[in-house]
């Protein structure tokens, strides 16, 4: 299936298009694999999806309420989790059912590591570009302190060994990855002369303001 997808992605691009490839990693699903293999043992006869659902919930909240100690890393990470799934962290909010269905609960669910996947893209004819979410990638703001880039920058040999590294550090569990034609000739330095060419589209709703800081906004604007 994965690589139907790709094989889609070469044969659909323009020669400059972009194709946008979401998927679950590893190592961070590794741990998640855990609660994954409970669900769905606990819910291997359940049919209706939204009591499969409300199961696994409570199988794991058994699980994390039955003595796990927690000095164990395996204990610690299965009390953690059922909090996440119900909403119970801290900023986080309720796993919808949907959500749950889709990836702890999919019957084909097959993580690879980010450099698994950029190698089985080379074998279609495609090349990593980027991240949908530029914040999350090497030598942006907010990726990895400036002391560990520097330390992965000297035994990085690549982008994409860069990238890989950083999913360690992370313990990355899902990517948004960006892939072209390689025969795309890439440049990675960024340059701000290539952004006043581009369009930009927001969810915020225009504020109400004095007459006169609205005139002074549109003229900044133009």
């Amino acid at each position: 299936m994965q690589d139907k997808l790709l094989f889609i992605c070469r044969q659909n691009l323009v020669a400059n298009g972009v194709a946008y490839v979401s998927y679950n990693t590893y190592p961070g699903w590794h741990m998640i694999e855990i609660v994954r293999g409970l669900m769905l043992y606990h819910t291997r006869d359940v049919a209706d999806p939204e009591m499969r659902a409300a199961q696994a919930r409570a199988v794991l909240d058994t699980l994390a309420g039955a003595g796990l100690p927690d000095d164990s890393a395996y204990g610690s990470f299965v009390k953690m989790y059922a909090q996440f799934i119900g909403g119970k962290l801290e900023d986080a909010r309720p796993r919808q059912d949907a959500l749950l269905l889709h990836d702890e609960l999919e019957e084909i669910n097959d993580p690879v590591y980010f450099h698994q996947f950029v190698e089985r893209a080379a074998r279609y004819g495609l090349q990593y570009l980027g991240e949908a979410e530029f914040r999350t990638m090497v030598g942006s703001r907010g990726s990895v302190p400036p002391q560990a880039a520097e330390a992965l920058g000297r035994i990085a040999r690549s982008v994409v060994e860069a990238e890989q590294y950083i999913d360690f550090v992370h313990n990355r569990t899902f990517r948004q990855t960006l892939l072209c034609h390689e025969a795309v000739a890439l440049s990675r330095t960024l340059k701000p002369d290539r952004v006043a060419s581009l369009y930009a589209a927001s969810r915020a709703n225009r504020s109400q303001q004095p007459q006169g800081r609205q005139r002074h906004a549109a003229q900044v604007a133009l």
